[in-house]
């Protein structure tokens, strides 16, 4: 039988009557183990890609604080925010999914068979919350948003908001010489 103390804990099996050696830390991360330290938060991340100067990887940090933006933002304009966010990266768009987020009686209007009112009431307060957040967004990822789209499926309660960004400028080739 295996036993678990504590979270990232490596597991040890009893054997025959024998003393069980006392758990041991493991690090989450192969490197720390190898080396005995942390590696340097702007050192490249094992066994990823290569990151251009141009196009930053965003981390994880930069995902949450803009699933936490958009959720605030809903939670001002409609009274109640969604319990779950999840926010990808792609070269030029940043993609929110959030779930749970339709307030009370927005679920009594839909159990009484009105659900196009409200999605067409999501619709609007996605309007206007379009010029705060997308400003939000900006802030966060340095770089202009240039289209904004929202939708919302009532069964499952889902959402997703969609930020299009400015391309990043290429710098031109070098051009030889004749």
């Amino acid at each position: 039988m295996l036993w678990l103390r504590r979270p990232r804990l490596q597991l040890c099996e009893p054997g025959d009557g024998r003393r069980v050696p006392s758990l041991r830390r493991t690090a989450r991360n192969p490197d720390r183990a190898a080396t005995g330290h942390q590696r340097s938060a702007r050192s490249p991340r094992p066994g990823g890609a290569a990151m251009t100067a141009e196009v930053p990887r965003p981390d994880g940090q930069l995902a949450a604080a803009i699933s936490n933006a958009v959720v605030r933002a809903l939670a001002r304009t409609t009274g109640r925010g969604p319990t779950k966010a999840k926010t990808t990266f792609g070269d030029n768009g940043v993609f929110v999914v959030l779930q749970d987020s339709l307030t009370v009686g927005e679920r009594t209007l839909t159990d009484a068979g009105e659900g196009r009112a409200v999605l067409d009431l999501r619709r609007r307060w996605q309007a206007l919350m379009q010029a705060d957040v997308s400003r939000e967004i900006e802030a966060l990822t340095g770089r202009k948003v240039i289209g904004f789209m929202s939708d919302n499926h009532i069964d499952p309660d889902l959402a997703v908001e969609v930020f299009v960004l400015e391309p990043l400028v290429q710098p031109a080739p070098d051009k030889p010489r004749p």
